[in-house]
């Protein structure tokens, strides 16, 4: 039988724990989830009527600077942050930025539901993959789908 070795010392608060909602934890996971995919589509819908307006370019910068918004006026997050900290912060905005950019690019050309159909199946991969079981335990419908992308 393997034994490890827990280190009990008292330690200061987690890193994490700054990050973490104060009611992300009263919210079921399912919950979570459909708000998520509902967040997707409705930003989508919409964001696919702003091109005309704004162009892809300035759709990104809309939405990145409404969740900004939405982030500092509802989680209101502490900005005393190393540099090291903002560095890693600020790396995944642009990449979120560039993702956004590059989906609502493939928007403007081929239609809503197929373009949001793609952008799902990267989570969904990874979901599945982390499922312990791996895709046999994934289904058959998962199996076929896979087979044909």
């Amino acid at each position: 039988m393997a034994t490890t070795k827990v280190d009990r010392a008292k330690r200061g608060p987690s890193p994490r724990s700054s990050l973490t909602g104060r009611a992300v934890g009263a919210i079921p996971p399912t919950a979570l989830v459909l708000l998520g995919i509902v967040s997707v589509q409705l930003g989508s819908a919409l964001a696919k009527h702003l091109f005309s307006e704004v162009g892809s370019f300035g759709t990104v910068a809309l939405r990145l600077f409404f969740a900004a918004a939405v982030l500092m006026l509802l989680w209101r997050p502490s900005l005393r942050l190393k540099r090291r900290t903002w560095f890693v912060v600020l790396g995944y905005g642009v990449v979120l930025g560039l993702m956004n950019l590059c989906f609502y690019l493939a928007l403007a050309r081929v239609p809503l539901g197929i373009a949001v159909t793609v952008e799902f199946l990267g989570p969904l991969a990874v979901a599945l993959a982390g499922r312990g079981a791996g895709w046999t335990a994934s289904g058959p419908c998962s199996r076929q789908a896979v087979w044909y992308c």
